[in-house]
């Protein structure tokens, strides 16, 4: 980049479980795209940075994320509780 900025790119991918649902904690797309994109494109007022403008004011402006938000929520084949019991045992992958 000539200007000195770097602009690597971000993909957020929201997730939602079966046994946890977004909107059961209060979530939504936008919130998630209001939490992660520079409050110019989304034209509301946060009483924190969002991911975006904490780095981008955190580096004096030359860190500038090309931040993507996917439009809906993935959805896993399971349940949160056996996300959360994942171990790895002997270099093998147990599910």
């Amino acid at each position: 980049m000539d200007n000195g900025t770097n602009s690597p790119k971000v993909l957020v991918i929201p997730v939602e479980f079966n046994d946890v649902t977004a909107q059961s904690k209060g979530y939504t797309i936008e919130g998630v795209k209001n939490a992660f994109l520079p409050k110019s494109k989304t034209n509301v007022t946060l009483d924190y940075y969002s991911v975006y403008d904490y780095f981008y004011a955190s580096s004096y402006g030359k860190l500038s994320l090309d931040i993507t938000v996917c439009d809906s929520w993935f959805k896993p084949q399971y349940a949160s509780t056996y996300y959360a019991s994942y171990t790895e045992m002997d270099g093998q992958d147990e599910y």
